[in-house]
């Protein structure tokens, strides 16, 4: 049995799932559903950084950053394709699709196929697919109503920038390790996007490059003035607690990527029952276009 051969019977028998075998997987599907598609690149994305866990955590922000993608359109993720480009000799597989099964199974996501090929420099590409419920629109922001994200952000910016400064991860502090976990790993549930459902939300955006990326280009596309509350703006007890200084906490929160969770816009009335589920008011929608954040974000080209 060849390599590739190898590695499809382990997907098989990791997943378990009827459909892997042929080039196509038949579904059928009734109802409306969303796609996606992203990708993790070797030194693009991520290095082979020497921590512990390093290949569980891809496998599963791989299939995260997809799901980001699927909630933040309204939709419930349901099946996805994986294609690896990998070289055995430094990819090790088995956590990795530990890591994707793990991600996998919170969200009852289904493998059904994909491709793998030789390639000297990893890259790992999903799609996913999601059944819509309610849309959420970049477009759809209303005058007055709060701007939301869920938890905080900054804390995966500064994981990565831990990784990427540090040379030895043999001791590193419980803080150093709880960002680190968090530039992998993210979690919503389900019932807070259902939530979302029940009450009408209309405008929503997942933060893959920044806040301040996403909060202009939902102002763009809805032509509102996205107002941040930079003086009340809530940062994380942890990011404070680790830079020591307001303003670097607040520059990481506004300009760090890899957050890759929600930010909304809601009625006032809703803010009581969005707090409860975990979301965090930064500001508020006003006549005009634009925002009050320079759009400073992480470019890929």
């Amino acid at each position: 049995m060849n390599k590739e051969f190898k590695i499809i019977s382990l997907i098989k028998k990791t997943f378990s799932s009827k459909y892997i075998g042929d080039d196509c997987a038949y579904l059928n599907l009734f109802g409306k559903y969303a796609f996606t598609s992203d990708a993790l690149n070797e030194n693009t994305h991520f290095r082979l950084w020497n921590i512990k866990n390093l290949f569980f955590y891809l496998g599963y922000k791989a299939l995260w950053i997809n799901i980001s993608d699927i909630l933040a359109s309204g939709s419930i993720p349901k099946y996805f394709l994986l294609n690896l480009n990998i070289d055995l000799e430094k990819f090790k597989i088995e956590e990795f699709l530990k890591g994707l099964k793990f991600a996998s199974q919170l969200y009852n996501i289904e493998l059904i196929g994909g491709n793998t090929s030789y390639s000297k420099n990893i890259s790992v590409n999903i799609t996913l697919f999601g059944k819509t419920i309610k849309p959420f629109l970049r477009n759809q922001a209303k005058e007055g109503e709060y701007i939301f994200v869920y938890k905080y952000t900054g804390e995966a910016a500064t994981g990565l920038e831990i990784l990427e400064k540090k040379e030895n991860f043999k001791n590193l502090s419980f803080l150093e390790k709880y960002f680190i976990k968090r530039f992998f790993m993210f979690y919503i549930p389900l019932s807070v996007i259902k939530t979302l459902f029940s009450l009408n939300i209309k405008c929503a955006i997942d933060l893959s490059d920044s806040l301040a990326f996403s909060v202009n280009l939902l102002a763009k596309l809805s032509k509102k003035y996205f107002f941040i509350d930079l003086k009340n703006f809530p940062l994380s007890p942890k990011l404070l607690k680790y830079y020591k200084n307001k303003k670097k906490a607040l520059d990481k929160a506004l300009f760090g990527g890899d957050d890759y969770t929600l930010l909304i816009t809601a009625p006032p009335k809703y803010f009581s029952l969005l707090k409860k589920l975990g979301f965090l008011k930064i500001g508020i929608v006003k006549k005009g276009i634009g925002s009050n954040l320079n759009p400073n974000s992480f470019y890929h080209f």
